[in-house]
């Protein structure tokens, strides 16, 4: 199956079959293009200005506008297959939604925590179709007591309401009270969640890359349509004052944030899964690929520190490398993740500029004592890009001044990456930091 990407500013290439529309991140949006959504997605920053005039796709992810579907992958180009680049795509995106720290807050497009503000009806139906493969429906059961029924005996209800016959001096109960449980179909939050894992899923599975779900099997009293807000509010708040487990907890609040954006998306007829900030996700996929220590060196970057008048000071957050680990016994690596596509001379392009030059410069000034200390004699200075290449390569280096501070350009195989970061491929860091200082020049 063939899928073209169309750049022109005329068009969006279609997938014949499944009816996609492919777009790529940083491509030209097209001005023939209907005017609700050129301004739905102006409003969510899914396009944006670009350079020189037009708008330009600033979006890697699923978005469902109607009755059309339409991806957009990462810019970079590769020889995977449009539907193999979103599969990747996906997939670390959702590892970064996991891993993400603080400082780098997931898109509010990934966003699985109602407590976190609004939840996409994409990123609902991705967190409800994987929660229901883990764990199963949501299940309310009813108990029942009963004379002489073939449930368990319950003891304390069997004393408290019957006599006792005495035989050899030991009591015997001929009737007792026994206790039956039945799962309660008819139960608002199961016949909820049933509703909304049959539609998000026959609507959302395929661009997710998840199976559609049928419970035809479950005797499940189904629900006609989707209950009102107020209604779902009321009835999974009696839920919720029953429910103890964090599972059900976390279940019971996102089928309610679910509703609450499937009334939003209707009106506005748009739904998105993804992130306008990829960089972030390259960022994260880098550090597991070759180990990150980063956080045992932040200590040893100094913070700029602040003085009034009247001599009083304060620390101010300071920058923190992307990546810092060994990458052999006598050898450190600083890396910066630049998620860019750079032309290296004689045509110097999208390259980083003399700021992050610099950065990089001023990390390995901060962190040369601390490293020494640990027999750390060479500070390595590294650049990594994503490109399409069977392997890490050399492409380059910058100095500053000429002849001193280097900082060499690396390209990642971008999709071997991507499959590290979301664990589909199993890797050593140690291997790929060996590689890495084979390329890098002895210091």
């Amino acid at each position: 199956m063939k899928a073209r990407i169309s750049s022109s500013r005329t068009s969006i290439s279609v997938l014949a079959e499944g009816d996609v529309e492919w777009l790529r991140e940083g491509d030209a949006w097209p001005d023939t293009e209907d005017p609700e959504l050129r301004s739905r997605l102006l409003e969510s920053g899914v396009i944006g200005v670009g350079q020189g005039s037009g708008l330009r796709i600033r979006f890697v992810g699923a978005i469902v506008f109607q009755a059309r579907t339409l991806v957009s992958i990462p810019k970079v180009r590769t020889n995977s297959s449009p539907p193999d680049m979103h599969r990747k795509a996906l997939r670390a995106m959702r590892r970064y939604r996991e891993w993400a720290p603080s400082h780098h807050e997931p898109s509010p497009f990934l966003n699985e925590s109602p407590d976190s503000g609004p939840v996409s009806g994409l990123a609902a139906a991705d967190w409800l179709i994987r929660d229901f493969a883990a764990h199963g429906l949501i299940r309310r059961t009813e108990t029942a007591y009963e004379v002489n029924g073939g449930g368990v005996v319950n003891w304390r209800r069997t004393v408290e309401n019957f006599t006792p016959v005495m035989t050899r001096g030991r009591p015997v109960y001929l009737e007792t009270m026994s206790r039956r449980s039945e799962t309660d179909y008819r139960n608002f939050a199961t016949r909820l969640h049933c509703f909304l894992l049959e539609r998000l899923s026959a609507s959302y599975g395929p661009v997710l890359d998840l199976e559609p779900i049928v419970l035809d099997h479950e005797p499940i009293e189904r629900l006609d349509a989707l209950p009102s807000i107020e209604e779902c509010e009321a009835r999974l708040a009696m839920e919720q004052r029953v429910t103890y487990s964090q599972r059900g907890i976390d279940l019971l609040a996102m089928m309610l944030a679910t509703v609450k954006a499937i009334e939003v998306e209707t009106e506005m007829g748009l739904s998105l899964f993804g992130t306008s900030t990829f960089h972030h996700v390259w960022e994260a996929a880098c550090g597991r690929t070759f180990g990150n220590e980063v956080g045992l060196w932040q200590p040893y970057i100094p913070k700029p520190t602040w003085t009034s008048a009247e001599g009083q000071s304060a620390e101010n957050d300071t920058f923190i490398p992307d990546l810092v680990t060994p990458i052999r016994h006598d050898e450190l690596l600083i890396g910066d993740a630049k998620y860019y596509r750079p032309n290296m001379p004689p045509r110097l392009q999208n390259v980083p500029g003399v700021n992050d030059v610099a950065k990089q410069i001023w990390y390995k000034k901060s962190l040369e004592q601390e490293a020494l200390s640990r027999g750390l004699k060479t500070i390595q200075n590294v650049f990594f890009f994503p490109a399409d290449v069977p392997d890490i390569s050399l492409l380059g280096h910058v100095e500053l001044p000429a002849g001193e501070n280097r900082v060499d350009a690396i390209a990642l195989p971008f999709t071997e990456v991507l499959s590290i970061f979301s664990g589909d491929k199993s890797h050593d860091p140690t291997d790929w930091r060996q590689k890495l200082s084979a390329l890098l020049p002895v210091v």
